[in-house]
This record gives structure tokens, sequence and C-alpha cells, in this order.
């Protein structure tokens, strides 16, 4: 195996420890290329390199991301990584010149640079993977914003809200998600070029720019803090996690609303299978997939929790493991973010069944009874025995609430009025609604337009 450190250590490593130190670090290729050909013009600006060497450099530099755009470069596994690689590539152009790239550098502070840079392009496109899943739930919102739906506490019908509403509510999870992200992004948009192994270098460099030719925000000012630092990982892990956490509710919900005893929506049979001993199953197998896998997200987020745990502080080679960690989770939050979105754009509201489960269904009403109560004087604790006893003479007469007329409910309490009728039609139930998060027409008026300005 090529090393960088074959001068120090004499004898050849075993086969099966070469074998089971491999990197996975092939996705940093491009930025590769990106950071040494900043580099070298830092190098220049330092009076390591002359002019003309720095022209030869880059220009080396620039047919080997042309070879590797054409795919004429496979990465050999005969070397320790993608950096010796790529060392390797560049020394068979400009041997000579290759020798000081290295000047003032190693590779501790240059995996992390391109890790941050990688991980800096990749919060943006999930961000703006989020914001495509958020545009796509807003147009359903849109297409039934006055459709009624039964909402679940304790997996029992509970209340009832508009089907926009609900809706809306995912995008406001997914926005919560997405701060995160950008504020991770701004936590970790540091150059730490400079910092070298441990203790930065004596090599006059020009730090300075260096993060304005590699469009970091910040310089790091502790060398230690810039090599060691793998807290940012450890944040897009947790990031992505609770992401998971969203997109995984979102599924659970979409399977359990379009179960065979509800059926409150339908979904595209391109995202259903049948069943191989069943001839009648439809199996929301997509969306079962996407909540198994966010598990991954838990295991990644944890494992390499696990692996921080305990190190002291400079480089461990136990850092190499965090890619393999970071490339699932990222490859696994936007794979669901693009199959979400292609799920809700053919997702259809059932009205018929919602209708249906609402009038057989009506002791969902009854927060509404009581709110009524209240708002024609009664105390609260007045008000929900008044409706308790309404439910259990229901109950014991076998009738709904839908069946009892203004005499009946005058039985119970004498503030009842013809307006009673109103509130238990679900038709004119949301105009009662008052506060600014209720699910009323005006509250989903206001929040599709604030996601129509915002996620233009």
């Amino acid at each position: 195996m090529k090393t960088f450190w074959k001068s120090r250590i004499k004898f050849e490593q075993d086969k099966f420890f070469l074998e089971f130190s491999k990197t996975e670090d092939e996705f940093l290729f491009p930025y590769e290329v990106k950071v040494n050909s900043a580099y070298i013009k830092a190098l220049r600006r330092a009076k390591i390199l002359d002019k003309t060497s720095e022209k030869k450099l880059l220009k080396a530099i620039d047919e080997i991301y042309e070879e590797f755009k054409n795919k004429k470069i496979d990465y050999s596994p005969h070397y320790e990584d993608i950096h010796t690689f790529f060392f390797h590539l560049l020394k068979k152009k400009v041997k000579a010149l290759s020798k000081f790239l290295h000047a003032g550098r190693s590779r501790n502070d240059l995996v992390v640079t391109e890790l941050r840079l990688f991980c800096k392009d990749k919060i943006l496109q999930i961000i703006e993977k989020i914001s495509s899943l958020q545009k796509e739930i807003l147009k359903k919102a849109q297409k039934y914003k006055d459709k009624p739906f039964l909402a679940f506490t304790h997996t029992k019908f509970s209340q009832l809200v508009l089907f926009s509403h609900f809706l809306l509510n995912y995008i406001w999870y997914l926005e919560d998600d997405k701060s995160l992200f950008k504020e991770l992004l701004d936590r970790m948009d540091v150059l730490i070029l400079g910092s070298q192994s441990i203790g930065g270098t004596q090599i006059p460099l020009d730090t300075e720019f260096l993060r304005k030719e590699l469009g970091f925000k910040k310089a790091v000012f502790n060398s230690i803090y810039g090599t060691d630092n793998r807290k940012f990982v450890l944040e897009f892990l947790f990031s992505n996690l609770c992401i998971g956490i969203t997109l995984q509710k979102i599924s659970q919900d979409l399977i359990f609303y379009f179960q065979d005893n509800l059926r409150f929506i339908d979904l595209d049979e391109r995202f259903l299978t049948g069943s191989s001993a069943m001839p009648h199953k439809k199996n929301p197998d997509a969306l079962e997939l996407i909540r198994a896998k966010i598990s991954f997200l838990f295991a990644d987020f944890t494992g390499f929790s696990y692996l921080l745990k305990g190190l002291i502080t400079g480089y461990n080679r136990d850092y190499q493991l965090d890619k393999s960690y970071l490339i699932r989770s990222i490859k696994v939050v936007e794979d669901v973010l693009v199959l979400l979105k292609s799920i809700f754009k053919s997702i259809k509201l059932n009205e018929k069944n919602v209708l249906k489960a609402i009038k057989e269904n009506d002791f969902v009403f009854a927060p509404e009874l009581s709110e009524y109560l209240m708002r024609k004087g009664c105390d609260y604790e007045s008000s929900y025995k008044i409706t308790t006893k309404i439910l259990s003479y229901c109950e014991e007469n076998k009738i709904k609430i839908s069946d009892l007329d203004l005499k009946d409910f005058k039985r119970f309490n004498r503030k009842f009025e013809e307006d009673i009728k109103e509130v238990l039609d679900y038709k004119k139930l949301f105009k009662f609604k008052k506060t600014k998060p209720s699910s009323s027409f005006e509250s989903v008026t206001n929040q599709i337009n604030y996601f129509k300005k915002i996620l233009k």
C-alpha cells in the first residue's frame, strides 16, 4: 500500500489489517481538487512556490479533475486514502513540484477542511429537498383547504379539524428541522487550514485568503480545536435524526389513515405492493420502508456518539469512521425526502370515508358542546359535567348526539339555544374557532399565505 509515512515504518503492514483499515472517502475527490487548488495559491503567496510552479501545479490539477469527471480515473485500492491517491496522480504529472504540496499542512487539517466543505454542500441540498417537500404538502393543503378531517389522540377519535390544518402541521415540523440545518451550517462554516497536525505551522499561510478562496464564513483561532473537532459531524447526524423522526411520524400517519377500517386517504398504486398469498392486499410498503430506514439515523447518531466517547484531545484514527456514519445517514434523509415528495404528489383525501366516520362517531363534537356552554356563561367544570351527562344519555339510549333536538338539549341545561346545531355542523363549526393556532378557515388561510411567501 502507498502511504506518506513509508520511510518511517520499515515493515509491510499485515494484509488483513490493511484491508480492515480501508476508508470510505472516494466522495471527497472533488473537494480534494478544490482544496489543493486553493492551497497551491496560498503556497505561492507564502513564497513556497514561484509563479511558474503555481501555474504548472494548477494545470495538472485541472487535468486530473477533467479525467475524473470523464471517468478516466479509477480509485486504486493500493493507496491508503483519497489524499494519498490524489498525491500519486499529481506526482505522475509534476513529480518534483508535487513534493511542495504538503508544506505547512497535514492530512489532519486537510480531511477536516474537505469534510466541512462536503457537509456544507449536503446541508444546502437537504434544505432544498425539505423545502421541495414542504411545497408539495402545501399544494395539498390548498387543494383541500375547506375539507374536514378527524384527528386522533391516544389512537382514538379526538376532534374535528380541517385536513389542510392537519397537513400544515407537517410543514411547521419540517420548518423546525430546516432551522436546525441552517444553524448547523452557520456554526460549522469554519476554515481550519493552517492548523496542520495539531500545533500549527511555521509556513506563513494567508488563512484569510484561504477562507475567501474556499468560501468559508470564519476561520479557526485554535489549531487543536481545528483538527480535533468532529462535533459538526455529530450535529449533522443529530439534525438528520431530528428530521428523521418527523419523516417517520408523517409516514406512520399516512399508513394509519390508509388502513382499511379508516381509509381517509388514498395512495397511488405506484407506492403499494401486493401479497404473495392474499390477493386482496394492497400494502403501503414504500411508507413502511421509510419508517424502517429511519432506524439507521438512530444507529448512526448513537454509534458516532460512542465513537467520540473517551477519546483524548487530538486526532485519533477512530475519526476515519465518521464518514461511514455520515454517508449512510445523509443518503437515508435525502432518499426519504425525495420519496415522500412523490407520495404526497399523488395522495388523495377520501372525503366520503371521513364524513362517514364523523357521522358514526359524532362524540368528537363533545369538546364543542362543552365550549359552547362556556361561551353561554357556564363555568368549565359545569360545562364538562353537563356534556358527560349528554354523552351517557346517548350511550344508554343507543343514539348519537346528532339525534338530539333542542328540547333534548334543554333538558340538560337551559342555556342551549337554536344555534347549538351550528356547532354540531362540520360545515359551520370551524368559523367558531377563535385563537390564532386553532383549526379555523382564517388560521388555515393565514398559514397558507405565510408558507407561500417563505417557500418561494
